[in-house]
């Protein structure tokens, strides 16, 4: 019930909008064929705004939907379904449960239609009495507030929504078990679940699973003049230096290019380069600095300084290279122009690849993928980098580690590695964990996150 701005409405008539479900069908059964491991989300060129808003709730709401549909199957399990049936019956059970303007009958229809094409005999009349009695359990919505999440897991029939609200069911169709009726209510795996549970306790989990389902808000940062002058397109956010872009009508490319002293960024996200300020570093090294917006940052804190930018996937490396053309401060360069440059920087950031969990909102897909053999791995790849970086540091040089992680094996025991292998002083660090619940202002949602600042 939280995309009732993007429905059927919008098309010319209901043979159209099958025509816009079939493309979210057929882009939701690549996605089940590779379940857990989603991928960012990309937009598919000519995406109709409706076929994005249906992939968007299955990528958030996947175990969700995948407990109330296998709650409604005769026989046999969701695992036994072919990529194709879990498709159709993600996608249309996502619109009957968490759409407010898609006709039921409509919906049905459209997916029963595509399932006897495209999958198999049979599949159409399964689609149709699956998605029948999803759209049968949806009884009442209960208010913003009236669904506190204190008291969450003491009922099996309510699905929480990313506004606030609640959707009551007619059947108690989630687990019993408190762990994995978390799970399904939020759409998180179990064994980040328990993950979370051993490093933070449960109520921490069960917060930090309610903050999974926001809507994550476009936060514009820069200089308070800059976002004033952008006047009702934005919204006020907590923190000074930052505002919620909230202009429907679109226009937000626009508006950053004619001020390039603004940028999109989160609070959260921009907490590790505001703890540099009282550095005056010539030289910086941003050596994971995906499409630039740290590095934008950098460049306005220490406009003095020198920066050389890099960024190992080829795809960011050319928006990089693109964003820092205008800059003569800045350079895009790769790994191969460091040869020549031992002990040359006085500031490195090593905003490291990581698992993700401090920024699910914006990252769904991390939080099905998430294991400790990938945690194991990443660890590795952190240190990896941090390695490479090093011997690049000068002599009374900073490193800046940074993650979009809340998990203390990838921030604080990487900070005390290199704050050994530096023999610096412990680091100054602290993780962030995010804020904002479903149904609360934007204007105080902020990123999780850690870093740490060790110095020679």
């Amino acid at each position: 019930m939280t995309d009732q701005g993007v429905s059927s409405s919008n098309a010319r008539n209901e043979g159209e909008a099958a025509d816009v479900r079939a493309f979210a069908f057929e882009r939701i059964a690549e996605l089940a064929a590779r379940f857990p491991d989603l991928g960012l989300a990309g937009t598919a060129d000519g995406a109709p705004p409706l076929a994005r808003a249906i992939e968007r709730q299955v990528r958030r709401r996947w175990l969700t939907l995948s407990t109330v549909v296998e709650a409604s199957l005769d026989r046999g399990s969701w695992r036994s379904l072919e990529p194709r049936m879990k498709a159709v019956l993600l996608g249309g059970a996502a619109q009957l449960l968490l759409f407010d303007n898609e006709p039921d009958h409509a919906v049905v229809d459209s997916a029963v239609a595509w399932a006897s094409r495209r999958i198999r005999r049979g599949a159409g009349g399964l689609a149709n009495a699956v998605l029948r009695r999803v759209a049968s359990l949806g009884e009442e919505i209960l208010p913003a507030g009236s669904f506190p999440i204190d008291a969450w897991l003491g009922r099996g029939d309510v699905l929480p929504l990313e506004d606030g609200r609640g959707l009551r069911l007619r059947e108690a169709v989630l687990p019993e078990d408190p762990v994995e009726r978390l799970g399904a209510m939020t759409s998180h795996g179990r064994e980040l679940l328990l993950h979370w549970i051993n490093a933070h306790g449960f109520d921490r989990t069960l917060r930090l699973a309610a903050h999974g389902l926001v809507a994550p808000p476009i936060v514009i940062a820069g200089p308070e003049a800059s976002l004033a002058a952008l006047g009702e397109r934005v919204a006020p956010h907590s923190r000074t230096g930052f505002a919620v872009w909230r202009d429907r009508a679109g226009g937000l490319a626009e508006a950053l290019a004619a001020d390039t002293s603004l940028r999109v960024q989160d609070p959260g996200s921009a907490a590790p380069v505001e703890a540099t300020a009282s550095l005056a570093p010539r030289r910086i090294l941003d050596l994971c600095a995906g499409r630039g917006t740290k590095t934008r940052q950098l460049a306005a804190l220490h406009p003095q300084a020198e920066i050389v930018a890099i960024e190992p996937d080829e795809s960011r490396m050319r928006d990089l290279a693109a964003f820092a053309s205008p800059f003569e401060r800045i350079r895009a360069a790769t790994h191969a122009d460091l040869a020549g440059l031992p002990g040359a920087f006085d500031l490195i950031l090593l905003d490291v690849p990581c698992s993700n969990t401090a920024v699910l909102p914006r990252r769904p897909e991390a939080r099905y993928r998430f294991t400790a053999r990938r945690l194991a791995s990443l660890r590795e790849r952190q240190w990896e980098i941090v390695q490479a970086a090093l011997p690049l540091l000068s002599p009374s040089g900073t490193v800046l580690y940074a993650t979009c992680s809340l998990e203390p094996g990838e921030n604080e025991r990487q900070a005390e590695r290199i704050a050994h292998a530096l023999d610096a002083a412990a680091p100054r660090s602290g993780v962030r964990f995010p804020a904002g619940l479903p149904g609360e202002d934007p204007a105080g949602y902020a990123d999780g996150g850690y870093h740490g600042l060790l110095c020679r």
